[in-house]
């Protein structure tokens, strides 16, 4: 009797923890990021209109294809009090399903762009496909989170 019970707490040990390191548990309540349309205006007064990945007032990204290993170049918009965001660091730090991590942007916020209060041309790469987290942080301070879906090349 006292082996019956050792295998099946054994068994259920088992079956909880190779649950729980399913790799991809990380990212099931994960859902990428929508698109937004934003309108600018050129240099001779025509009105443009694209569509962003993000939520206007907050945080923005060029809509550009993500295709894993090939860097792209992508346009970050923030929205904010000016004072807090112009001219201060914007460091995104990214995270696959699996929970690899890295740094994808180090730079400083420019001015106005897009409607937007501050603005950071970037380019970078995410080495594999499927979701990723893109956090955003001005400062120390988190400003806004994206989840993009990464292709296979």
């Amino acid at each position: 009797m006292f082996r019956i019970f050792t295998v099946l707490v054994f068994a259920v040990i088992t079956l909880i923890s190779g649950c729980s390191n399913d790799e991809s548990v990380i990212s099931k309540e994960w859902k990428e990021t929508g698109t937004v349309e934003l309108t600018t205006t050129n240099d001779e007064g025509k009105q443009i209109k694209a569509d962003w990945l993000g939520d206007e007032g907050r945080i923005a990204i060029s809509n550009n294809p993500f295709v894993a290993g090939q860097t792209q170049k992508y346009m970050w918009l923030l929205w904010g009090n000016k004072d807090e965001i112009v001219n201060k660091p914007l460091k995104v730090i990214a995270t696959s399903e699996t929970g690899e991590e890295l740094t994808i942007v180090e730079s400083i916020l420019g001015g106005e762009n897009w409607g937007a209060t501050a603005a950071s041309p970037s380019g970078f790469s995410l080495p594999t496909k499927g979701l990723w987290k893109l956090n955003a942080f001005v400062g120390e301070k988190l400003h806004g989170t994206l989840i993009v879906n990464v292709n296979e090349a």
